[in-house]
C-alpha cells in the first residue's frame, strides 16, 4: 500500500486529503510470445501460397487452462488461424500458425479477443471458458498489393559515352506474385531524342520457376545528347511497372572525364595528321567484331529474344555492365576524394578567372549553397549576363517546409534555365543539391503516405529508421557529385561554348596570319572526345608552345600526358610575357635552343627559384614535372594572376579536364597581359615628364584595379589603387623623374581587384613605359669671357641631389652655338676668287 501525497499549495496538510492506494500483484495465467503480429506488405496470390507467421502461447498457472480465440473477428478477413480453442496442461505450450492470404488490396488490421478459463468456476480437469471478458488481445497487420513487377535498383543511370559509343546498364526485375507472365515493355516513343534499347538476354517469361531476370539498357547517340526517360514493363492486363534511365553522350573533355576514368588503359586516343584525335576502345573493338561474327537468333521488332527465348549473345554484355546496386564503403570513400579533388580543381578556376567565393573551410559545396544558393545564382547571372526569374521566397521565414520548398523551386529553376542553354544534366534532381537537412525534409514529404498526411504523430515520428539511413547513404553518394556536374555544365555552356574562331580575331599576341590558318584546320571538327572550343585551346596552346620553346613543342593529342610536365604552360607564359625568361637559353652542338639542365630538387622545397629558363628538359621524371609546374604557378603568382589554392603536386595530379581548365584560365588571362600600347615618356634630366593613361568604366558595377609599376626607378605612378564607378573614366597619372640620361624601360599594371557580385571582375591592363632622357635643361649656368688659345679656369658648384653620399662622374659635352646663314643687310657678299666657279654662279654672286 502507498499514500498518495495530496497537499493544496499555501493550505497546509489537511487529513481528508489523505489517500491510500492498494495493489495486488498477480502472475500471468496465460503468456503469448506476441501480441502483435505484422506480415508486412503481402503480394495478392494464389491461395495455396499463403503468408504464415507463428505465435506460441503458454500456459503459466499449476493448473489446466483453456483458451479461445474469437473465430468471429477473423470472419471474412484475410487471416486465419488453425488452432482457435485448446486446453492446456500445467506449464504447456502451443505454437499456433498465422495464415494471411490477401484478397483486395489494401490495409488490412484485425484485433482478435483471447478468453480463458475460470480457475474458481467448473471443473479443475475440464475448464470453462469465459467470453465475457477477453484476457489478451491479438493484433494482425498486413498491407495487401497486387502482384507487380520491381526493381533491384531505384534508377538506371548509364554511363557518360562518346559520340558514336554504346553506353551499357544491367539490372534485375524482380516477379512478386505473378504465377506465369510474359512481359512486355515500352520505350520512349521519340526515339530521336531518346534513342534507348532494352534487352532480355535470359528471356522474358517470370514466374514461380524464375524469379528475376536480366535486363539490358543500351544507349548510342550520334548528337550531344543527356535525359532521364521512362521504361516501362507491362503484365497481361497492362499493368505499367516504370523505371528511370539516364543517359548522356558528348564530344567534350569537360563531359567525358567519367568514361576517361572508368576506361582507364581500355582506350587509346588515334591522332593521324590532319585528322581530329578520336578515342578508340580496343575491348569494344574486339567485342563487335566477335558479335558480328556469331549467327545471331531471331529477335522480336522490340529487340528481345523471340518468343521470351534466352539469348545467349547479348548475355556476357549484361553480364559485364552489371553493377552493384549500392557501392561498398570502401568504393564510396574512393568516389568521395575523388570528387573532392576535383571539386576543389574546379573552385581554384572559379575563384581565379570569374568569381572570389567566400565558405570554402566549409567544405565543397557551402561556397556555392549558402545562404539560400545566392551565390549560385548570382554565378550563373554573370555568366550568362542574363536575370534569372527566380521564385519567390517565402513570407513566413521561420516556416522549414516552405523554405525546403522554396529552395527545391530555386535550384529547379536553375537547373531548367542551364538546360535550356544546353547543360548536359539530365541526372542532376534539386533534391540532390540540397543540404542534408533540406533533403531529409523533402524526402519525409515526398515519400509520406496520404494516410500519414493528416496524422500529427506520424508527421512527428517521421521516416522510419532503415528509410532514413537509406536516404542518407543516397545524399552521401550523389550530393557533392551533383553540384560537380552542375558546375562542369556550367563552364562547358556559359564559358568553353562561347569560345569560337571570332575570339581569335584581333586576340593580342594571335597573329592573324595564325587566325587564318586556324580557320582552314580540318581537324578541329568530329573529335568524339574534344568540342570545337576545346580544340580551339589545345591549338592556341600549341601555337604558343612552337613560338616560345619550339625545341619541345608537339601537338597536344592526349591532354592529360602531353601538358603533365609543365613544358607547355611554360611557353604560353614566356610567349605572352617575355621577361619571365630571365635566363638565357644554352646552346646545342646542332645550334638549336634548350632549356638549361636543372639540378633535381625536392618538391617541397621552395628554392626553385622564378626563372622559366630553368625548366627541367624533357623527357621528365615526377621530380622534373613538379618543379617545372612549380615555376610556372610562381610566375602566375609574379605577374599578379595566380592560381588559387593548388599546388605543384596537385597539378600534377590533376585529370584530363582539370588541366583544360588551367589551359582555359591561361586563355582567358594572359592575352591581357600583352601591352595595349607604348606610353613615351621623353624629357631631360631632373626634369618630371607627366602623362595620362584614360581609364574607362563601361558597366555597371564598379571595377577596382591594384596597380602595379615595374621596371626603371625613374618612373613614378600617382596611386597603387584606383576605383571606377559605373560609367566613369579617370585619367592615371604617370611620370618620370630621371637622374640618369639614357632609354629607360619599364611597364604598369592594372589588375582587377573584384569580386566578380559587389565589384566587376575586369581584364588586367598592360601599358609599356619608355623614356628617352637627354640632358635637358642646365642646372646652373656659368658664363666666362676668353681669348683664343688662353686657357681660362671656371669654378662650378656641384651639389648632391640624392639623400646619401654619392662619386659623380664628370663628362664635358660641347654644344656649339649655331651658325647664322643670314648676312646683314648693308654687308656685301663675300666674291668669289676669280678663275674658280663657274661662270653662271659669278654672275648669280654679282647680282
Amino acid at each position: 500500500a502507498e499514500e498518495l501525497p495530496l497537499e493544496l499549495v499555501g493550505v497546509r496538510a489537511l487529513a481528508a486529503l489523505r489517500r491510500v492506494l492498494t495493489g495486488e500483484g498477480l502472475a500471468p495465467r496465460l503468456l503469448a510470445s506476441t501480441t502483435k503480429l505484422r506480415f508486412g506488405e503481402c503480394i495478392i496470390r494464389d491461395a495455396s501460397l499463403p503468408y504464415t507467421q507463428t505465435l506460441s502461447l503458454t500456459n503459466s498457472d499449476s493448473a489446466p487452462l483453456a483458451f479461445q480465440l474469437d473465430a468471429a473477428a477473423l470472419a471474412g478477413g484475410p487471416f486465419s488461424i488453425d488452432t482457435l480453442a485448446a486446453t492446456l496442461p500445467a506449464r504447456g505450450s502451443v505454437t499456433l500458425n498465422v495464415s494471411c492470404i490477401p484478397r483486395a488490396a489494401g490495409q488490412c488490421l484485425v484485433h482478435v479477443p483471447i478468453y480463458i478459463s475460470d480457475p474458481e468456476a467448473g471443473d479443475a480437469n475440464a475448464p470453462t471458458v469465459r467470453t465475457d471478458r477477453a484476457y489478451l488481445t491479438l493484433t494482425l497487420g498486413a498491407k495487401a498489393a497486387t502482384p507487380r513487377l520491381v526493381y533491384d535498383r531505384p534508377e538506371v543511370v548509364l554511363p557518360t559515352v562518346p559520340l558514336g559509343m554504346q553506353a551499357r546498364a544491367a539490372f534485375y526485375v524482380i516477379n512478386e506474385g505473378y504465377d506465369n507472365l510474359q512481359i512486355d515493355y515500352r520505350l520512349p516513343a521519340d526515339t530521336v531524342r531518346m534513342p534507348l534499347q532494352l534487352r532480355f538476354p535470359e528471356g522474358r517469361l517470370v514466374g514461380y520457376s524464375r524469379k528475376k531476370l536480366l535486363l539490358l539498357v543500351t544507349f548510342a547517340a550520334k548528337k550531344p545528347m543527356s535525359f532521364t526517360a521512362k521504361i516501362e514493363l507491362l503484365d497481361m492486363e497492362g499493368n505499367r511497372f516504370p523505371i528511370n534511365v539516364t543517359a548522356t553522350a558528348d564530344n567534350s573533355l569537360l563531359t567525358l572525364q567519367p568514361y576517361l576514368s572508368l576506361k582507364a588503359g581500355q582506350i587509346t586516343i588515334s591522332a593521324e595528321e590532319g585528322k581530329p584525335p578520336t578515342l578508340v576502345d580496343e575491348e569494344e573493338t574486339a567485342r563487335a567484331a566477335s558479335l558480328a561474327s556469331t549467327p545471331s537468333k531471331k529477335k522480336d521488332d522490340k529487340g528481345g529474344a523471340h518468343l521470351g527465348g534466352a539469348d545467349d549473345e547479348v548475355l556476357p554484355l549484361a553480364k559485364a555492365a552489371l553493377e552493384p546496386a549500392m557501392l561498398a564503403e570502401e568504393s564510396l570513400s574512393a568516389v568521395a576524394a575523388e570528387t573532392a579533388r576535383s571539386a576543389q580543381m574546379m573552385m581554384a578556376y572559379i575563384s581565379a578567372a570569374i568569381v572570389k567565393l567566400s565558405g570554402g573551410e566549409h567544405g565543397f559545396p557551402a561556397p556555392l549553397l549558402h545562404p539560400r544558393a545566392k551565390p549560385l545564382v548570382d554565378l550563373v547571372a554573370l555568366l550568362s549576363g542574363k536575370n534569372l526569374s527566380m521564385p519567390q521566397p517565402p513570407a513566413d521565414r521561420k516556416n522549414l517546409r516552405a523554405l525546403t520548398h522554396h529552395l527545391h523551386a530555386l535550384l529547379e529553376s536553375v537547373l531548367n534555365f542551364l538546360r535550356s542553354q544546353g547543360a548536359l544534366l539530365g541526372g542532376v534532381r534539386p533534391d540532390h543539391l540540397m543540404p542534408l537537412e533540406n533533403f531529409m525534409r523533402y524526402a519525409e514529404e515526398r515519400l509520406r503516405t496520404p494516410a500519414a498526411e493528416g496524422s500529427v504523430s506520424a508527421q512527428r515520428k517521421g521516416l522510419p529508421r532503415r528509410q532514413r539511413k537509406a536516404l542518407e547513404l543516397e545524399h552521401r553518394t550523389v550530393h557533392a557529385q551533383a553540384w560537380l556536374a552542375l558546375l562542369v555544365q556550367l563552364l562547358r555552356t556559359l564559358v568553353m561554348n562561347r569560345i569560337t574562331m571570332r575570339t581569335f580575331a584581333g586576340l593580342p599576341g594571335f597573329p592573324d596570319s595564325a587566325a587564318s590558318a586556324l580557320a582552314a584546320d580540318a581537324s578541329l571538327l568530329g573529335s568524339n572526345l574534344y568540342s570545337t572550343p576545346e580544340q580551339l585551346i589545345i591549338k592556341w596552346v600549341e601555337f604558343h608552345w612552337k613560338n616560345a620553346l619550339p625545341q619541345s613543342a608537339k601537338r597536344i593529342v592526349d591532354v592529360d600526358t602531353d601538358l603533365r610536365d609543365g613544358h607547355a604552360f611554360a611557353a604560353v607564359l614566356v610567349s605572352h610575357c617575355p621577361f619571365l625568361l630571365t635566363a638565357p637559353p644554352t646552346t646545342m652542338l646542332d645550334g638549336e635552343k634548350a632549356m638549361p639542365d636543372a639540378m633535381p630538387l625536392s618538391p617541397d622545397k621552395n628554392d626553385l627559384g622564378t626563372s622559366l629558363a630553368t625548366l627541367y628538359p624533357q623527357p621528365c621524371d615526377e621530380a622534373g614535372c613538379l618543379a617545372n609546374l612549380h615555376l610556372v604557378l610562381d610566375a602566375l603568382a609574379t605577374i599578379g594572376a595566380p592560381f588559387s589554392t593548388v599546388s605543384p603536386q596537385q597539378l600534377h595530379a590533376a585529370n584530363a579536364r582539370e588541366k583544360l581548365l588551367f589551359a582555359l584560365h591561361l586563355f582567358q588571362t594572359l592575352p591581357h597581359f600583352v601591352p595595349k600600347t607604348t606610353v613615351e615618356l621623353n624629357g631631360g634630366l631632373h626634369a618630371p615628364v607627366t602623362k595620362s593613361i584614360e581609364l574607362s568604366n563601361p558597366s555597371r558595377k564598379p571595377i577596382m584595379y591594384s596597380v602595379k609599376l615595374e621596371g626603371a626607378e625613374c618612373f613614378r605612378i600617382e596611386a597603387t589603387s584606383v576605383r571606377l564607378e559605373p560609367q566613369q573614366t579617370v585619367a592615371f597619372r604617370v611620370a618620370a623623374l630621371a637622374r640618369f640620361t639614357g632609354v629607360a624601360h619599364g611597364r604598369v599594371i592594372f589588375l582587377s581587384t573584384g569580386d566578380g557580385l559587389s565589384t566587376a571582375n575586369a581584364s588586367t591592363l598592360v601599358f609599356l613605359l619608355r623614356a628617352d632622357i637627354s640632358l635637358g635643361s642646365p642646372l646652373e649656368k656659368a658664363v666666362c669671357e676668353a681669348k683664343l688659345y688662353s686657357p681660362t679656369p671656371v669654378v662650378i658648384d656641384v651639389t648632391n641631389p640624392f639623400d646619401e653620399a654619392c662619386s659623380p662622374r664628370i663628362k664635358i659635352v660641347e654644344i656649339r652655338p649655331p651658325f647664322e646663314t643670314s648676312s646683314p643687310a648693308n654687308e656685301k657678299p663675300v666674291g668669289v676668287p676669280r678663275g674658280r666657279g663657274s661662270k653662271q654662279q659669278q654672275q648669280q654672286q654679282q647680282q
